[in-house]
Protein backbone atom coordinates (compact mmCIF):
# COMPACT_ATOMS: atom_id res chain seq x y z
CA UNK A 1 0.00 0.00 0.00
CA UNK A 2 1.35 3.72 -1.38
CA UNK A 3 1.84 6.26 1.38
CA UNK A 4 -1.11 8.21 1.55
CA UNK A 5 0.93 11.50 1.83
CA UNK A 6 2.70 10.88 -1.39
CA UNK A 7 -0.77 11.22 -3.00
CA UNK A 8 -1.82 14.13 -1.05
CA UNK A 9 -1.94 16.05 -5.06
CA UNK A 10 -3.28 13.39 -7.17
CA UNK A 11 -1.53 12.92 -10.72
CA UNK A 12 -4.64 14.01 -12.35
CA UNK A 13 -4.88 17.14 -10.61
CA UNK A 14 -1.33 17.80 -11.51
CA UNK A 15 -2.41 17.63 -14.86
CA UNK A 16 -3.89 20.98 -15.09
CA UNK A 17 -0.81 22.18 -14.09
CA UNK A 18 0.77 21.03 -17.55
CA UNK A 19 0.19 24.25 -19.72
CA UNK A 20 2.68 26.49 -17.50
CA UNK A 21 5.20 24.15 -18.17
CA UNK A 22 7.83 24.26 -20.69
CA UNK A 23 9.39 21.37 -22.72
CA UNK A 24 13.02 20.15 -22.35
CA UNK A 25 15.06 20.67 -26.00
CA UNK A 26 14.76 17.47 -27.65
CA UNK A 27 18.38 16.18 -28.97
CA UNK A 28 18.24 16.13 -32.93
CA UNK A 29 17.79 12.60 -34.68
CA UNK A 30 20.75 11.27 -35.71
CA UNK A 31 20.96 11.23 -39.50
CA UNK A 32 22.56 7.41 -39.99
CA UNK A 33 19.81 5.82 -37.75
CA UNK A 34 17.78 3.47 -39.91
CA UNK A 35 14.10 4.67 -40.85
CA UNK A 36 12.09 1.77 -39.15
CA UNK A 37 12.72 -0.59 -35.57
CA UNK A 38 13.04 -4.38 -36.41
CA UNK A 39 14.40 -5.21 -33.41
CA UNK A 40 13.45 -5.45 -30.03
CA UNK A 41 14.16 -2.17 -28.15
CA UNK A 42 16.16 -3.19 -24.95
CA UNK A 43 16.06 0.42 -22.82
CA UNK A 44 18.73 0.76 -20.04
CA UNK A 45 19.79 3.30 -17.17
CA UNK A 46 23.08 4.50 -15.74
CA UNK A 47 23.09 3.57 -11.58
CA UNK A 48 22.66 5.66 -9.20
CA UNK A 49 20.47 8.12 -11.00
CA UNK A 50 16.54 7.25 -9.81
CA UNK A 51 15.67 10.06 -12.43
CA UNK A 52 17.31 7.77 -15.47
CA UNK A 53 15.84 5.01 -14.06
CA UNK A 54 12.24 6.11 -13.87
CA UNK A 55 12.64 7.45 -17.34
CA UNK A 56 13.84 4.44 -19.20
CA UNK A 57 10.74 2.69 -17.38
CA UNK A 58 8.63 5.31 -19.12
CA UNK A 59 10.42 4.88 -22.15
CA UNK A 60 9.91 1.02 -22.45
CA UNK A 61 6.00 1.95 -21.47
CA UNK A 62 5.53 4.41 -23.83
CA UNK A 63 7.44 2.17 -26.68
CA UNK A 64 5.56 -0.78 -25.54
CA UNK A 65 2.00 1.10 -25.65
CA UNK A 66 2.99 2.32 -29.59
CA UNK A 67 3.63 -1.48 -30.91
CA UNK A 68 7.11 -1.83 -30.44
CA UNK A 69 8.97 -4.44 -28.49
CA UNK A 70 10.35 -3.00 -25.99
CA UNK A 71 12.33 -4.35 -22.74
CA UNK A 72 13.68 -3.26 -19.76
CA UNK A 73 17.30 -4.49 -18.83
CA UNK A 74 19.60 -4.40 -16.26
CA UNK A 75 16.93 -3.32 -14.19
CA UNK A 76 19.48 -1.66 -11.06
CA UNK A 77 21.58 0.20 -13.37
CA UNK A 78 24.88 -0.09 -15.00
CA UNK A 79 27.63 2.52 -14.78
CA UNK A 80 28.64 4.41 -17.75
CA UNK A 81 31.41 2.15 -18.90
CA UNK A 82 29.62 -1.30 -18.63
CA UNK A 83 26.64 1.20 -20.61
CA UNK A 84 28.91 1.78 -23.65
CA UNK A 85 30.32 -1.62 -23.43
CA UNK A 86 26.75 -2.90 -23.91
CA UNK A 87 25.63 -0.54 -26.25
CA UNK A 88 28.48 -1.53 -28.30
CA UNK A 89 28.17 -5.25 -27.83
CA UNK A 90 24.63 -4.95 -28.95
CA UNK A 91 23.26 -6.35 -25.63
CA UNK A 92 21.35 -2.85 -25.12
CA UNK A 93 19.79 -0.54 -27.94
CA UNK A 94 19.28 2.59 -25.48
CA UNK A 95 20.76 3.81 -22.47
CA UNK A 96 20.03 6.78 -20.13
CA UNK A 97 21.92 9.01 -17.91
CA UNK A 98 23.49 12.03 -16.22
CA UNK A 99 25.63 13.77 -18.67
CA UNK A 100 28.00 14.06 -15.59
CA UNK A 101 28.02 10.09 -15.34
CA UNK A 102 28.81 9.67 -19.37
CA UNK A 103 31.27 11.95 -20.25
CA UNK A 104 34.05 10.84 -17.35
CA UNK A 105 34.18 7.23 -19.84
CA UNK A 106 34.20 9.49 -23.11
CA UNK A 107 37.10 11.68 -22.93
CA UNK A 108 40.52 10.51 -22.64
CA UNK A 109 41.48 12.49 -19.68
CA UNK A 110 38.24 11.42 -18.11
CA UNK A 111 38.50 7.72 -19.01
CA UNK A 112 41.62 7.69 -16.98
CA UNK A 113 40.52 9.01 -13.98
CA UNK A 114 37.13 6.46 -13.84
CA UNK A 115 39.65 3.52 -14.18
CA UNK A 116 41.91 4.40 -11.93
CA UNK A 117 39.31 5.87 -9.09
CA UNK A 118 41.49 8.70 -8.32
CA UNK A 119 42.35 12.25 -9.09
CA UNK A 120 43.70 12.60 -13.22
CA UNK A 121 46.92 11.05 -13.99
CA UNK A 122 49.96 13.02 -14.62
CA UNK A 123 50.13 13.56 -18.43
CA UNK A 124 46.54 14.35 -18.57
CA UNK A 125 44.26 17.51 -18.71
CA UNK A 126 41.14 17.13 -16.21
CA UNK A 127 37.92 17.55 -18.22
CA UNK A 128 36.05 20.59 -17.43
CA UNK A 129 32.43 20.63 -16.70
CA UNK A 130 29.86 21.72 -19.42
CA UNK A 131 28.64 24.99 -18.54
CA UNK A 132 25.03 23.69 -19.78
CA UNK A 133 22.80 21.14 -21.27
CA UNK A 134 23.47 22.01 -24.86
CA UNK A 135 27.16 21.84 -24.13
CA UNK A 136 27.10 18.71 -22.29
CA UNK A 137 25.14 16.79 -25.25
CA UNK A 138 27.45 18.30 -27.61
CA UNK A 139 30.27 16.55 -25.97
CA UNK A 140 29.08 13.72 -25.44
CA UNK A 141 27.75 13.26 -29.18
CA UNK A 142 31.46 14.30 -30.15
CA UNK A 143 33.07 11.80 -27.81
CA UNK A 144 30.88 8.66 -28.58
CA UNK A 145 32.99 5.69 -30.19
CA UNK A 146 31.53 5.26 -33.76
CA UNK A 147 28.11 2.96 -33.89
CA UNK A 148 26.89 5.11 -30.66
CA UNK A 149 24.93 8.59 -31.00
CA UNK A 150 22.90 10.89 -28.73
CA UNK A 151 18.84 9.78 -29.49
CA UNK A 152 17.22 11.67 -26.62
CA UNK A 153 18.13 14.44 -24.23
CA UNK A 154 15.74 15.14 -21.43
CA UNK A 155 15.79 18.11 -18.33
CA UNK A 156 18.15 19.90 -20.18
CA UNK A 157 18.14 22.81 -17.40
CA UNK A 158 19.30 19.75 -14.98
CA UNK A 159 22.68 20.64 -12.82
CA UNK A 160 24.68 19.25 -9.81
CA UNK A 161 24.48 21.10 -6.84
CA UNK A 162 25.84 21.48 -3.00
CA UNK A 163 22.95 20.76 -0.19
CA UNK A 164 23.14 19.90 3.25
CA UNK A 165 20.23 19.15 5.86
CA UNK A 166 17.86 22.13 7.35
CA UNK A 167 19.82 21.02 10.91
CA UNK A 168 23.21 21.91 9.85
CA UNK A 169 21.88 25.02 7.84
CA UNK A 170 20.20 26.12 10.73
CA UNK A 171 23.32 25.14 13.24
CA UNK A 172 25.94 27.38 10.71
CA UNK A 173 23.40 30.38 10.23
CA UNK A 174 22.91 29.22 6.88
CA UNK A 175 19.45 29.61 4.67
CA UNK A 176 18.26 28.67 0.94
CA UNK A 177 20.22 30.03 -1.00
CA UNK A 178 23.14 31.32 1.31
CA UNK A 179 26.83 30.73 0.61
CA UNK A 180 28.13 27.38 2.46
CA UNK A 181 31.25 29.77 3.71
CA UNK A 182 33.24 28.44 6.43
CA UNK A 183 31.17 25.31 6.45
CA UNK A 184 33.45 23.65 3.97
CA UNK A 185 36.22 23.53 5.21
CA UNK A 186 35.33 21.45 8.65
CA UNK A 187 32.21 19.37 6.45
CA UNK A 188 32.39 15.76 4.89
CA UNK A 189 31.52 15.83 1.40
CA UNK A 190 29.21 12.65 0.33
CA UNK A 191 29.54 12.10 -3.91
CA UNK A 192 29.27 9.88 -6.11
CA UNK A 193 32.70 8.34 -6.55
CA UNK A 194 32.89 8.72 -10.53
CA UNK A 195 31.77 12.48 -10.40
CA UNK A 196 34.45 13.18 -7.97
CA UNK A 197 36.94 11.63 -9.90
CA UNK A 198 36.31 13.62 -13.22
CA UNK A 199 34.86 16.90 -11.40
CA UNK A 200 36.61 17.04 -7.66
CA UNK A 201 39.53 19.37 -8.86
CA UNK A 202 37.59 21.87 -11.44
CA UNK A 203 34.66 21.95 -9.15
CA UNK A 204 36.60 22.77 -5.84
CA UNK A 205 38.36 25.74 -7.66
CA UNK A 206 35.62 26.98 -9.28
CA UNK A 207 33.37 26.79 -5.79
CA UNK A 208 35.92 27.83 -3.35
CA UNK A 209 35.13 24.73 -1.59
CA UNK A 210 37.94 22.04 -0.11
CA UNK A 211 35.91 20.03 2.28
CA UNK A 212 37.68 18.47 5.16
CA UNK A 213 36.66 14.68 4.20
CA UNK A 214 35.29 13.26 0.60
CA UNK A 215 32.81 10.64 0.84
CA UNK A 216 33.07 8.27 -2.11
CA UNK A 217 29.34 6.49 -3.25
CA UNK A 218 28.68 4.44 -5.96
CA UNK A 219 26.12 7.40 -7.30
CA UNK A 220 24.68 10.43 -6.39
CA UNK A 221 21.30 8.85 -5.07
CA UNK A 222 23.70 7.03 -2.71
CA UNK A 223 25.74 10.90 -1.75
CA UNK A 224 22.49 12.17 -0.89
CA UNK A 225 20.86 8.81 1.21
CA UNK A 226 25.09 9.57 3.07
CA UNK A 227 23.64 13.15 4.19
CA UNK A 228 20.46 12.45 5.13
CA UNK A 229 21.38 9.69 7.34
CA UNK A 230 23.51 12.07 9.21
CA UNK A 231 27.11 10.61 7.52
CA UNK A 232 28.29 13.31 5.82
CA UNK A 233 27.29 17.35 6.47
CA UNK A 234 27.32 18.30 2.77
CA UNK A 235 26.33 16.26 -0.77
CA UNK A 236 26.19 16.45 -4.55
CA UNK A 237 22.88 16.64 -5.57
CA UNK A 238 20.81 16.92 -8.76
CA UNK A 239 18.68 20.34 -9.09
CA UNK A 240 14.83 20.07 -9.52
CA UNK A 241 14.77 17.01 -7.71
CA UNK A 242 11.46 16.65 -5.72
CA UNK A 243 13.00 14.94 -2.97
CA UNK A 244 15.32 17.49 -1.83
CA UNK A 245 13.03 19.71 -0.71
CA UNK A 246 10.95 16.79 0.67
CA UNK A 247 13.90 15.31 2.55
CA UNK A 248 14.55 19.35 4.34
CA UNK A 249 17.82 19.43 2.37
CA UNK A 250 19.05 23.26 1.87
CA UNK A 251 20.40 24.28 -1.44
CA UNK A 252 23.52 26.16 -0.75
CA UNK A 253 24.71 29.15 -2.81
CA UNK A 254 28.06 28.67 -5.30
CA UNK A 255 29.01 30.62 -8.27
CA UNK A 256 27.75 30.38 -11.04
CA UNK A 257 30.69 28.68 -13.06
CA UNK A 258 31.00 25.28 -10.14
CA UNK A 259 27.40 24.74 -11.70
CA UNK A 260 27.91 21.08 -13.50
CA UNK A 261 25.02 20.62 -16.52
CA UNK A 262 24.08 17.27 -15.93
CA UNK A 263 21.08 16.46 -18.62
CA UNK A 264 19.30 13.08 -18.91
CA UNK A 265 21.14 11.65 -22.68
CA UNK A 266 20.01 8.77 -24.12
CA UNK A 267 23.06 6.75 -25.88
CA UNK A 268 21.84 4.36 -28.45
CA UNK A 269 22.96 2.11 -30.96
CA UNK A 270 22.66 3.78 -34.32
CA UNK A 271 21.88 0.86 -36.50
CA UNK A 272 19.23 -1.07 -34.56
CA UNK A 273 17.03 1.98 -33.24
CA UNK A 274 15.12 3.74 -36.05
CA UNK A 275 13.39 7.01 -36.43
CA UNK A 276 9.99 5.40 -35.43
CA UNK A 277 11.43 4.28 -32.58
CA UNK A 278 12.92 7.56 -31.70
CA UNK A 279 10.40 9.81 -32.24
CA UNK A 280 8.48 8.21 -29.21
CA UNK A 281 11.42 8.76 -27.37
CA UNK A 282 11.65 12.25 -27.62
CA UNK A 283 8.31 12.85 -27.19
CA UNK A 284 8.88 11.65 -23.63
CA UNK A 285 11.86 13.17 -22.64
CA UNK A 286 10.32 16.13 -23.52
CA UNK A 287 7.74 16.20 -21.37
CA UNK A 288 9.45 14.44 -18.14
CA UNK A 289 9.86 18.11 -16.01
CA UNK A 290 7.48 19.43 -13.60
CA UNK A 291 4.92 19.05 -10.82
CA UNK A 292 3.79 15.78 -12.59
CA UNK A 293 6.67 14.31 -13.56
CA UNK A 294 8.26 15.21 -9.93
CA UNK A 295 5.43 13.46 -8.54
CA UNK A 296 5.93 10.16 -10.79
CA UNK A 297 9.48 10.77 -8.95
CA UNK A 298 8.12 10.47 -5.70
CA UNK A 299 5.76 7.56 -6.29
CA UNK A 300 8.61 5.62 -7.99
CA UNK A 301 11.49 6.08 -5.57
CA UNK A 302 8.53 4.84 -3.01
CA UNK A 303 7.89 2.10 -4.46
CA UNK A 304 4.09 2.88 -5.45
CA UNK A 305 4.54 3.69 -9.49
CA UNK A 306 1.57 1.99 -11.10
CA UNK A 307 0.30 1.36 -14.76
CA UNK A 308 -2.43 3.49 -14.27
CA UNK A 309 0.31 6.17 -13.18
CA UNK A 310 2.27 5.91 -15.95
CA UNK A 311 -0.79 5.34 -18.60
CA UNK A 312 -2.04 8.87 -17.33
CA UNK A 313 1.41 10.63 -17.49
CA UNK A 314 1.60 9.49 -20.72
CA UNK A 315 -1.89 10.39 -22.08
CA UNK A 316 -1.85 14.03 -20.06
CA UNK A 317 1.49 14.63 -21.58
CA UNK A 318 0.15 13.73 -25.65
CA UNK A 319 3.17 11.11 -26.28
CA UNK A 320 -0.39 8.62 -26.23
CA UNK A 321 -3.45 8.62 -26.91
CA UNK A 322 -7.03 8.01 -24.80
CA UNK A 323 -7.36 4.69 -25.98
CA UNK A 324 -3.70 3.59 -25.99
CA UNK A 325 -3.12 0.79 -23.54
CA UNK A 326 0.08 -0.56 -21.63
CA UNK A 327 1.43 -3.84 -21.58
CA UNK A 328 0.74 -6.46 -19.08
CA UNK A 329 3.95 -5.62 -17.46
CA UNK A 330 5.12 -1.98 -19.28
CA UNK A 331 8.60 -2.34 -17.39
CA UNK A 332 9.95 -5.93 -19.00
CA UNK A 333 12.77 -6.22 -16.62
CA UNK A 334 15.26 -8.27 -17.32
CA UNK A 335 18.81 -8.67 -15.45
CA UNK A 336 19.40 -8.92 -11.64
Amino acid sequence: MRPSTLRAVPLVALGLLLSGCTSSTPAPTPSDVPDVTVRTVHVSALAGDEEASLLSRVAVAALGASDFDARLVDAKGVDSKEAVASLTEHTADVVIGGAADWLPVLTPAGAATAATGGPTPSGTTAPSAPADGTQATQRITDALPEGLAVGTAARTERTDILVTTSSISGLHGLGQGKTPGGLCATASLAVAQQWWSAWGVSWQKAAACTPRKIVNEPGTDEAVAQLVAGRSELAIARAGDPRLSDRGLVELKLPAAAGIADPLVGVISADRVGKDALEVLGKVSAVAKGDEWGQLLRLDAAGGLDEADLRLWLVRNGVLDGGATLPATPQGSTGS
